[in-house]
Parts: C-alpha cells; structure tokens; sequence
C-alpha cells in the first residue's frame, strides 16, 4: 500500500506546475546584510535552470509588503503543484515562533514582532496544500533585533507545521544558532543549495549533500523538517554523455516578464479598450479588469508593479513632483528599462482605492498613487 501510494504521487508530480517565490532582504536598516539580495539572485537563476518558474522579491520593506507577496504567491498554486520558496535575510524567534524581517522593521521590543515581522506560520500555512512544498531559509543571520524573555535567542527554532500535502522545511543551521553572511559574494548555504540542485537525486539525499556541504564550509549544521513521503528530484536524470554545473555566481537578474500578459489587440478592443499609437492597451478600470480576465490573467498588484519600478532602478514614491520623481524622468537608463519590459505611462492596478477611485503606478516619475476608475489607463496583465 506504502508502495502504491509513492508511485501515486511520483505520478501526480510530473503533471504538476514547479513554481518558486525568492525572497531576498538586504537593506536593512537595523543591521545591513550584504548578501542575502545576491544569494536571492543565485537562487532565482539556478531554479529557473532545473524548470521552476520564478518570482524574486529584494528588499521588500514592511511585514504588510511581504505578506502581499506571500498571498500574491499562494494564490498562484493548486493542490497537484510544486513549490519552493526561499527567503535570505534577518529571522528571530520570540517565546517559540520564528518571525521573518522586512527591511524597515522597527523593533524595540519582542512583543513587537508581531505587528512588525511575518510570522513563519503565515509563510508555510500559504503553501501548506499542495503535494510538495519546500521552504529554505536562510534565516538565522547575526541580527541586531531583539529576542523575547530576560536572555538574547539565537537563530530560529524548529517549527510545528501542520500541512495538508508534503512538506519540507530546510534551515541553514540548527536551532538557536547563528548562520553566516559568508566571507564572499554568497552565504555557505546558498552556494550549497545551488552545488547540487542540477543533479539528479532523491529530494532527501540532496538535502543530505546541502548539509555536509555547509558543515564542511562553515561547521554549521542546516536543520531540515521532512513530511514529504512521495519522491522528487529538483534536476531530471541526465543524459548520457551530458554534464549539469551548478550556476555559481549569478548574472545581473533582470525582471521575469514570464508571468506577463499583453492583451492581443482583438481581446483589447473587444472590451472596450483602444490601441495606443504605441500598441499598447488602454482603457478604463472596469475595462482593463474585462481585458485581463480575457486574456488568461488578472490586472497586476501594486507590489507587482512598484517591483518593475525598482528592479528598473527607479525609485517607488507618492509625491508625483518631488524630487525623487524628477530623478525618475532624468534617469535615461530607468525610462529604457520599463518601456522596454512593454509597460507604459501608468498602468492600472486590480486594488481600489473606494468606490470611485483604483490605485495606478506611473511609470514616468515612478508614482503610485490613484485615479477616476472612469478615466483611460494601460492594461498590462500578470497569469
């Protein structure tokens, strides 16, 4: 029966979509990490390299910034769907819970965590139903955030997780323990997930090599938590004669235009849209939400489209004629990027504002503010 029930799920698993959520925090302004934006980088490159398809977030600022991209992500999966998620960054516990940080979190005390940090139930309870979730985290990083009770906590602690498919929970190092930043370009546990991830083997015999191979580099000793009993390799099995290498260091990672829709122009037109003299889609809000359902998608998030804004180089703001937005125009560099990525003057977002008004993000100046749902706006959908 045992027997029957792996094979049932080595099957399900072929058939399902391979999709990844790489979250990278480096800004801080409590205790600046020079890595974890790199290794998200290294991370994003060699996933997408064994067939996942990729979201990268860097720097994100608030616990309301990184749970909008949790939900964001979790909505994308289905129960038959493979998962990875990987988050480099700061990470503390407070009496028995693992809290994750945004780059802005202002914390005094422990008891605020809560309010500030993304507890990691939120982060694993969104990918908790599916066949086979994997979590990394390479989250126990020396920290200048404060613990819970009268002595410091180091590092994180074991969770308990409650899933309804398979999951695995990977750790750069044991509980209450420390994880490096890494002498170089990359932490020991990044450059390990990626030494092995484009070799075919066992999902629990590749964590077996991460973990040697980080206590080799470093003497710490990643954790893993394993309730997955189906069978799956990140990498296939290798032709013969072929050779699969690692990506070892990370190339300039420009924006993932994979989840991206451009309305065809009947589509565009059929729901009340216009061609621009750029063949770009615009229309207004009800409109745009028609022409993006049509399309296969849904209109893009905020977050979704302040990301294009930063991963150009421009700089995210509310003040439309202030002096970050005048730096926005001059950057020639900047308006290249997103005209080239297909997005234009502003572009509508799904979220409103109140009943008369929805959120746009221009990306002249870089401004995210909000317009007459009645007025013409571009229509760039995400899957």
């Amino acid at each position: 029966m045992r027997l029957i029930l792996i094979l049932l799920l080595t099957i399900n698993l072929l058939q399902a979509q391979k999709l990844a959520l790489v979250i990278g925090n480096s800004n801080y302004q409590q205790g600046f990490l020079p890595n974890p934006t790199k290794d998200a980088d290294l991370i994003a490159q060699n996933l997408r390299s064994v067939g996942f398809s990729v979201t990268l977030r860097k720097n994100l600022k608030t616990a309301y910034d990184m749970e909008e991209v949790i939900n964001t992500f979790a909505k994308t999966l289905s129960s038959d769907d493979i998962a990875v998620v990987y988050y480099a960054g700061h990470g503390v516990q407070c009496n028995g819970k693992n809290y994750l940080m945004p780059t802005k979190a202002n914390v005094a005390k422990g008891g605020q965590l809560k309010s500030k940090a993304v507890d990691l139930d939120f982060l694993t309870g969104g990918v908790s139903d599916i066949k086979l979730a994997i979590v990394m985290l390479d989250a126990c990083r020396n920290n200048t955030f404060p613990s819970c009770g009268r002595t410091r906590s180091r590092g994180l602690v074991q969770p308990n997780v409650e899933s309804n498919g398979g999951m695995i929970i990977s750790f750069a190092t044991a509980s209450n323990e420390i994880a490096l930043d890494g002498n170089g370009n990359h932490s020991p546990y990044a450059l390990a997930l990626t030494k092995f991830m484009n070799q075919s083997m066992p999902v629990e015999t590749y964590f077996r090599k991460v973990g040697g191979e980080v206590f080799r580099s470093s003497e710490q000793r990643p954790m893993l938590k394993n309730s997955f009993y189906g069978s799956f390799s990140f990498a296939k099995k290798p032709q013969v004669g072929s050779v699969h290498r690692p990506i070892v260091e990370a190339e300039k990672v420009d924006i993932s235009t994979s989840k991206w829709i451009t309305p065809k122009d009947s589509v565009c037109k059929a729901n009340g849209g216009e061609i621009d003299k750029h063949g770009a889609c615009k229309a207004n809000w009800n409109n745009a939400k028609k022409i993006c359902s049509a399309s296969g998608g849904q209109l893009p998030s905020r977050d979704d489209l302040k990301q294009v804004v930063v991963d150009c180089g421009g700089i995210v703001n509310s003040d439309w004629l202030g002096k970050d937005a005048e730096k926005n125009k001059k950057n020639s560099s900047y308006q290249s990027c997103y005209k080239e990525k297909g997005f234009s003057s502003f572009n509508w977002t799904r979220e409103e504002k109140d009943s008369s008004y929805a959120w746009i993000v221009g990306f002249v100046d870089g401004g995210d503010g909000w317009r007459y749902k009645t007025d013409n706006g571009y229509a760039l959908c995400v899957r």
